[in-house]
């Protein structure tokens, strides 16, 4: 949740609306769930885009 939380704002204040924010805070917080610990396997902004990618 934290994960998601952080990348949905930070993007709504970079500009995005809510529903782009939403699909980008989404891929963060997937990938957020395949380390381990709090901080760790948080993701940088390039490994979310190219979930998003495909």
């Amino acid at each position: 949740g934290d994960c998601f939380g952080g990348a949905f704002v930070a993007r709504i204040v970079a500009g995005d609306d809510p529903f782009a924010a939403a699909r980008y805070a989404n891929a963060a917080a997937a990938l957020s769930t395949t380390g381990y610990g709090a901080v760790a396997p948080i993701p940088y902004r390039e490994a979310v885009e190219r979930l998003m990618q495909g």
